[in-house]
């Protein structure tokens, strides 16, 4: 059958609203006129994906929602598809409804965001029933606290229970700005992941999500020792402490690295070449002896993975006249040491020069 495009019109300015709520998502709307069943496709319902964890498209609740185009007043039939959860059908159809009846309007184009919200809320509601029911020792004694921070979320599996805790790092303290861009982008959204044991007798495991190079390697989340006298959230401000310590050793270890470049820069002139300004982690240094005679290529790596910033500089030393190539690896004196100072910059660039004027006074004639 066919509907003027005005009768429909109210539909499009409410996916439109849906899209732009931050997380929520439609699929399978069509436009047209036409409505009802039509090539195996329904012009009068769409999925509508509302996420369960903040930032992470991956854990949503899928919403199948069926409109009546000719009685738009009428609120739209609910299926709640939520196999990602693993638990469908926990929350009573009775429940679903009495939400959308108090939620729908439809001249209000925020009445199925906020359908998608009161919906979600349910779910959570009956996770938490769920596992207050069902749940092991662990999460008994840590429900009371979680359930009442309405950041919390869960994540319900046949054999597990995952419990997703945002770490905030907006409101640390800390400036990650002098941070490099990809480190920055790894701390969005980042969440402390406590996995139930899967056994009466296990113990919670902690993780950082999303898991991404990045954040590995500025925090070492070693196993952490369960203590079952503390709480989930005191678990999570001890890792937002290792977190910050390690911004604060990556900054730092930034500003040597951003330090020795330019002592290099100063002592060897402009790189030419590899210079990655974004990380200061690679510089190439080529250039020739007073009497042209001796040609100096130094391809100079400062390690990334902080703490340690040691350089290592490959030096290559091709004197004309002579058919060898010598290979030379120079590092900071103190093996040990846990960064480069300018001293260890100067002790590298004495170390060139004095190998450069051993082959100017040993240099035989051609």
């Amino acid at each position: 059958s066919r509907l003027p495009a005005a009768a429909t019109s109210w539909l499009s300015e409410h996916v439109e609203r849906v899209r732009r709520e931050p997380g929520f998502s439609v699929a399978g709307f069509r436009t047209g006129r036409t409505w009802g069943r039509g090539q195996g496709e329904y012009k009068d319902r769409f999925t509508l994906r509302v996420p369960v964890v903040a930032g992470i498209e991956d854990f949503s609740v899928a919403i199948m929602v069926v409109f009546d185009l000719e009685r738009p007043n009428f609120p739209p039939d609910v299926v709640v598809r939520d196999l990602e959860l693993g638990h469908s059908g926990i929350m009573s159809a009775k429940c679903v409804c009495e939400r959308i009846e108090k939620f729908w309007d439809c001249k209000d184009v925020d009445s199925l965001v906020n359908i998608g919200k009161a919906v979600l809320d349910g779910q959570q509601g009956a996770i938490i029933a769920y596992l207050k029911k069902n749940g092991n020792e662990v999460l008994k004694e840590n429900l009371k606290v979680l359930t009442t921070n309405p950041t919390v979320r869960f994540f319900l599996d046949p054999s597990e229970v995952k419990i997703f805790l945002p770490l905030e790092l907006c409101k640390f303290k800390a400036n990650i700005s002098a941070l490099p861009s990809d480190i920055q982008r790894s701390l969005e959204g980042l969440h402390l992941v406590v996995r139930s044991p899967r056994s009466p007798g296990g113990k919670p495991k902690f993780e950082l999500f999303p898991k991404t190079k990045e954040v590995k390697k500025m925090v070492r989340l070693k196993p952490i020792p369960y203590n079952p006298r503390k709480l989930f959230t005191e678990y999570r401000d001890e890792i937002r402490r290792r977190i910050l310590n390690g911004l604060k050793l990556l900054g730092d270890s930034k500003q040597l690295r951003k330090d020795l470049v330019r002592d290099l820069i100063k002592e060897l002139g402009s790189p030419s070449g590899f210079y990655e300004e974004e990380t200061y982690s690679k510089l190439c240094f080529w250039g020739h002896s007073k009497d042209g005679n001796i040609r100096v290529s130094s391809d100079i790596c400062i390690l990334r993975d902080y703490p340690k910033v040691q350089p290592k500089v490959n030096m290559v030393v091709l004197v004309w006249g002579q058919p060898r190539i010598h290979k030379i690896l120079l590092k900071p004196r103190d093996e040990d040491a846990k960064s480069v100072t300018s001293d260890d910059c100067r002790r590298i660039v004495e170390a060139v020069r004095s190998r450069c004027k051993y082959y100017q006074r040993t240099r035989r004639k051609p």
